[in-house]
């Protein structure tokens, strides 16, 4: 362990995707560099008028009297009053913000007195905007997911069974909704979908609401800091007053709309008060409770006092405006899981069917794996909702509360933030995801992984090796499955377990058997060293058992789930009931040897431990070194317990929270059972049943650092790839999380323009554009005089047509911000026009459709040629350009081509590196004689690898409008290898000297 407890704190501004996002992200600053409460959830509105009523008294009241907040959280029915830029006038001249305006129900329709679809009027949208600035912080996607989970996702038909198409149905659904607010949305979450949201690049912030019958928080803000910290966005918090049953009310009792309200209704305050104060640990930006923050109260002077739900708030409020930040909190460990999971806990308040992801697909083994890691991490997670002591909703945390959750797509520095990675799901060892492991490992990080993530893998022969060497192995050899009652000898211990499979391996030199099948003697669980990290290799597939562990009879059983406003009982045919105050059974557990190993890797990460499994327990580092620890108490006795602690922290002091009477009603949850006289645990602390308590270390031996994630700078300005017939590049995007993170956009084919309405174009241009991926349209498969493009003028009316469709080509293209198109001479007609005038007949529609293009703002590139086309040679095509002097025509160099009719590469650069605006880099084909093609294969694996390294290692420090990796891919990895092979060149370049010396040298070998 480093001398220091390094922390890492998000800031947006900082983060890469700030510059590739749609929205603009919330930064700190935008909040004035404190933690924001909300306040006011809604306006009151006259129903006669339609105006704000007494706006002023309202603001006075909360933000003044009270002093809830100064995040006005509001529904959208103030959108529409007369007086609704009096109102945010108001708004902006004491400072407030107006913070995502809730309400929209999407297919509903509107009366303006409930949830509906409604319409932000374009006036009211931009006067928010100028007036407010970054004091307006967007419109609410508010538990969109989980009605889209509960509500839609059973009318996919057919159910395909990859996640891939499942996530593109999800991001269609979310895509109308972005548009439908002009895509600066805040989300508020209510399934485990925060990651897709943060990519989609028009969320703003991303929170949740906790409580309700909403999911466990442990897990969810395990999501939402991985989420924030791998896309760079901040995250909030609200709690809700509500539960599965009814909601809280101090002004009235009873029963209504399926629903009870009263003191003892609702959430408790208990659950309430731990809820503000972890969530406040958990580094939540924005913090709050739902609302019912004051009754009626005539010996008060405005006429109300605070209810005991206002008491927490405004209190939790006054604490944080008293001890600012609580520090960063410490989570060395990282969950990885892969991009198009969509992973849902196997019960939540959306669906009456359980083990199910994205709705509707049922639950794989990498699925109860991540149920398994959840399940001991955070035991009874999966209950929050279903049960009226309020188990589940919060949990202890028996190894720490020390993870994150990550997705695939995380780049490299934002893992590297992480001590320890634990691949969980189906996640498959593609090229890409190898590297970032194997970079992580040796730059001394602990990959834990089980064998599917490898057996599932096809890499190519380099990355196989590289993938076996990272997993400690020789050869990944039969699945086998153990006996009924097994052994595992973890470290010189026997263990009993029921069957499990795994692989037989042979473990590499170096690499040790930590854990062993006992009747077959083979490893179980390979430990290696990796560079400076570890690596722990797991040759069951997902480290379960094998079969179910529990017997079940498929019979009529009853569940209750959400089906619009209300919790509906439903009567199907399945293992168990799935209703309140009863489990479902569990059907898969981690082998205790593989529970114990990856415990034993996430305790060693600890530096504050408490000696108590029944309790949660979080670590935050602080700016001034010390550590703050929270320590809660879900359970319904008093509970001791004692630190320990490494590198010399010592507990300098408690920091006293504001207290409310447990008297109070409504304080514990109902069938609570409170036994604060019974006594649990051993220690010199004790802790009351539903109380947190919060803890300052301080240490002399370095203490806590903060740190900013670091970025290198930007790698994917001007980089390109050509994406070959695609069904739609939308689709490419989503199927390629990484893209943005090598390439600046893509190449696509005149011919996909062509071929596709203007309509259906204009609505993906909209998502590729919000996405900043930019287009250059290239014509070059089209123009060949016949039966397609012609750039001769010899057949009239077929020229008029060529010159129509390449204009609407152009049309199309711009709609995607194209800025760059590709063209290329083609060959002359048989007879009637000489080759001098053939040429100057292009010459002359190359003008026309330089002019055309200029009207969309685009340049066009002519490239040097092939066999079969006029002015094949670089020298030709060069001079060519020059004669015409057209300001938007330029020089692509295409290196295949020119590799194809022979000429030295060295001499062109040498002759045209001034010229030689845009760089197409691919290898030609050429077969056992020597003939060439125009295959446009990839570079890593042709014979031309060196001598094209070398050529791009030479343009190094030259800018070019476009570098485009030209050749045919059939699969991400081949893109990703050459990618990843032109990014060494460059480096090698920069590292040996400047990129002019380089060039120069390469130009002298000519």
């Amino acid at each position: 362990m480093p001398p220091t407890v390094n922390v890492y704190c998000v800031e947006p501004e900082r983060h890469p995707e700030f510059h590739r996002r749609f929205a603009r992200a919330i930064t700190r600053g935008d909040l004035g560099n404190q933690i924001q409460f909300s306040s006011l959830r809604a306006m009151d509105i006259d129903n006669k008028s339609g105006e704000i009523k007494d706006f002023n008294k309202e603001l006075d009241l909360y933000t003044k009297h009270y002093k809830i907040g100064n995040i006005l959280w509001l529904f959208y029915k103030f959108l529409y009053a007369p007086n609704f830029k009096a109102f945010v006038d108001e708004v902006k001249a004491r400072g407030l913000y107006i913070f995502d305006i809730w309400g929209y129900v999407p297919g509903s329709m509107l009366d303006r007195s409930s949830w509906g679809e409604y319409e932000v009027p374009e006036e009211a949208a931009a006067y928010l905007r100028e007036t407010l600035g970054n004091h307006f912080l967007g419109f609410d996607n508010g538990e969109q997911d989980g009605r889209y989970i509960g509500g839609y996702t059973s009318m996919i038909s057919p159910v395909q069974g990859d996640r891939r198409s499942h996530y593109a149905h999800f991001q269609r659904h979310f895509e109308q909704l972005g548009n439908h607010f002009d895509n600066q949305l805040v989300a508020v979450c209510s399934m485990h979908f925060c990651h897709y949201f943060a990519k989609e690049g028009n969320t703003i912030m991303i929170g949740a609401e906790t409580a309700q019958a909403l999911p466990n928080a442990n897990v969810w803000y395990a999501y939402l800091r991985g989420a924030g910290k791998q896309y760079g966005l901040l995250w909030f918090a609200n709690a809700s007053i509500w539960n599965r049953f009814g909601y809280k009310d101090f002004e009235r009792e009873g029963f209504e709309n399926g629903y009870e309200f009263g003191p003892e209704s609702g959430s408790s305050l208990s659950l309430l008060r731990r809820l503000i104060y972890v969530e406040y640990m958990y580094n939540c930006d924005i913090l709050g409770l739902e609302w019912g923050f004051t009754m009626p109260d005539e010996l008060d002077p405005p006429g109300t006092k605070l209810t005991p739900v206002g008491q927490i708030h405004a209190e939790a409020a006054e604490y944080v405006r008293a001890n600012g930040s609580p520090g960063s909190m410490y989570t060395p460990v990282a969950i990885l899981m892969d991009f198009h999971n969509g992973w849902t806990p196997p019960r939540h308040l959306y669906a009456h069917e359980y083990y199910k992801v994205w709705g509707t697909l049922p639950y794989e083994a990498g699925d109860y794996q991540v149920h398994a890691l959840f399940s001991m991490l955070y035991p009874e997670y999966e209950n929050a909702g279903f049960y009226r002591d309020e188990r589940g909703f919060l949990t202890a945390t028996p190894h720490g509360e020390l993870a994150d959750v990550l997705f695939s797509d995380v780049e490299a520095p934002v893992l590297g933030s992480y001590r320890t990675v634990i691949v969980a799901g189906k996640l498959v060892l593609d090229a890409e995801l190898i590297d970032k492991l194997a970079g992580f490992a040796a730059a001394g990080g602990h990959v834990i992984l089980c064998a599917a993530a490898l057996a599932d893998a096809s890499p190519t022969a380099d990355y196989e090796a590289k993938a076996l060497a990272l997993c400690g192995i020789d050869s990944l050899g039969e699945l086998r499955r153990s006996g009924e009652n097994s052994e595992i000898v973890l470290q010189g211990r026997a263990i009993a377990e029921r069957s499990f499979d795994y692989y037989s391996v042979v473990c590499a030199p170096g690499a040790e058997a930590v854990a062993r099948v006992a009747d077959s003697g083979l490893p179980l669980i390979v430990q290696s060293s990796y560079g400076l990290g570890q690596v722990s290799f797991i040759t069951s597939p997902y480290g379960l058992n094998a079969e179910k562990l529990v017997p079940y009879t498929l019979e009529e059983r009853e569940a209750r789930c959400l089906m619009g406003p209300d919790i509906v009982t439903m009567r199907t045919i399945g293992a168990a009931d799935n209703i309140e105050e009863q489990d479902i059974p569990r059907f898969y557990h981690y082998l205790s040897a593989v529970a114990q190993h990856i415990a034993a890797a996430i305790e060693r990460e600890r530096i504050v431990e408490v000696d108590n499994a029944s309790l949660q327990y979080i670590v935050n580092g602080r700016a001034d070194g010390s550590l703050l620890v929270a320590v809660v108490n879900h359970t319904a006795a008093v509970q001791r317990f004692s630190f320990r602690t490494k590198r010399a922290f010592k507990l300098a002091e408690e920091l006293a929270l504001p207290q409310l009477p447990d008297t109070l009603p409504g304080y514990y949850a109902q069938q609570f059972g409170n036994r604060d006289r019974e006594v649990e645990g051993s220690g010199d602390q004790l802790i009351h049943p539903a109380d947190i308590r919060l803890f300052k270390f301080v240490t002399e031996q370095g203490g806590a650092k903060t740190h900013t994630l670091a970025f290198a700078p930007e790698p994917t300005a001007g980089h390109f790839l050509a994406v070959r017939q695609p069904e739609s590049f939308k689709a490419e995007l989503l199927a390629r999380p990484t893209f943005s993170h090598h390439f600046q956009g893509a190449k696509l084919d005149a011919a996909y323009f062509l071929e596709r309405d203007i309509t259906w174009l204009r609505t993906e241009a909209a998502y590729v554009r919000r996405r900043k991926a930019d287009v250059i349209v290239d014509f070059t498969s089209l123009l060949n005089h016949y039966p397609q493009f012609s750039l001769l003028d010899n057949l009239k009316d077929r020229y008029a047509d060529n010159m129509a469709r390449i204009a609407a080509v152009l049309e199309k293209a711009a709609l995607y911000g194209c800025k760059h198109a590709l063209f290329i001479l083609h060959r002359n007609a048989e007879n009637h026009i000489m080759e001098e005038q053939a040429i100057a007949a292009m010459g002359a529609t190359l003008r026309h459709i330089a002019s055309m293009a200029e009207q969309h703002g685009i340049t066009i590139y002519l490239q040097n040629g092939t066999k079969g086309r006029l002015l094949k040679s670089t020298a030709e095509t060069a001079a060519f350009i020059s004669s015409l002097g057209i300001p938007n025509l330029k020089l692509a160099y295409n290196i295949a081509h020119s590799l194809s009719i022979g000429e030295s590469i060295p001499e062109v650069w040498k002759q045209y590196r001034e010229q030689i605006n845009g760089l197409l880099l691919s290898a030609p084909g050429r077969d056992d004689y020597c003939q060439f093609y125009h295959q446009y294969g990839r570079i890593g694996t042709s014979a031309f690898a060196a001598e094209i390294q070398a050529f791009v290692a030479a343009t190094a420090g030259r800018s070019f409008d476009f570098i485009c990796q030209d050749a045919t891919y059939s699969n991400w990895d081949e893109a990703y290898a050459d990618r990843r092979l032109l990014a060494a060149a460059l480096a090698e370049a920069a590292i040996a000297g400047t990129g002019a010396a380089a060039g120069a040298d390469f130009a002298a070998e000519g």
